[in-house]
């Protein structure tokens, strides 16, 4: 994803970072048009609190492949796709586990018994090329693009708040900042800052 793409895509809608309030996520369907295959990252482990990826797919786990959930993964904007348990799908900017061995990867997945779904805890994890690699993105990398509205029947503008931030001494500096450090490509503020 170039410079300029990921700019322009940087604040396409507004994040929550009032203290108390949690978003919903609504997830979207799977991507159907042509994309550029994910990578396979490795071997993590998925301890739960948090999860290694952020949200659990609500794709039919009795019948899963990679490319299923790689795909409702980059429908839904996200860095990485990831699979257990032979096949419940996972999806995040981040990955919030430690990298484990491959062989600790050896469950089959439900819909492709030649793939692997990762294992007990365990998520076989894969990226999206076309993401800059977080270290390579800077504050000064998201650009403006303008004011968007966050009251949808269909969930919030971007569901992940970021708690740890002090709504009361916020800027959009620090809220830019806790986004890049979460991976997150978009980010936005509202509430001036309550």
């Amino acid at each position: 994803m170039t410079s300029l793409t990921l700019r322009a895509a940087a604040l396409a809608a507004i994040a929550l970072v009032h203290v108390g309030v949690r978003a919903t996520t609504i997830e979207l369907p799977p991507c159907l048009d042509p994309f550029q295959p994910f990578i396979y990252s490795g071997c993590y482990a998925d301890t739960g609190n948090p999860h290694a990826l952020s949200l659990r797919s609500q794709l039919d786990q009795q019948d899963m492949t990679i490319e299923k959930c790689v795909s409702v993964c980059k429908g839904n904007g996200f860095r990485y796709a990831g699979l257990e348990y032979y096949g419940v799908c996972y999806c995040g900017n981040t990955v919030n586990g430690q990298q484990l061995d491959e062989e600790q990867c050896n469950y089959p997945c439900t819909g492709n018994s030649s793939q692997v779904c990762g294992g007990t805890d365990i998520v076989s994890v894969y990226q999206d090329p076309t993401f800059l690699p977080v270290d390579e993105v800077t504050v000064a990398d998201y650009d403006h693009l303008g004011c968007w509205t966050d009251d949808s029947e269909y969930g919030r503008a971007l569901a992940y708040p970021q708690d740890q931030l002090d709504g009361y001494t916020l800027t959009t500096e620090k809220c830019l900042q806790a986004c890049r450090d979460g991976g997150y490509p978009f980010a936005g503020t509202e509430f001036g800052g309550m």
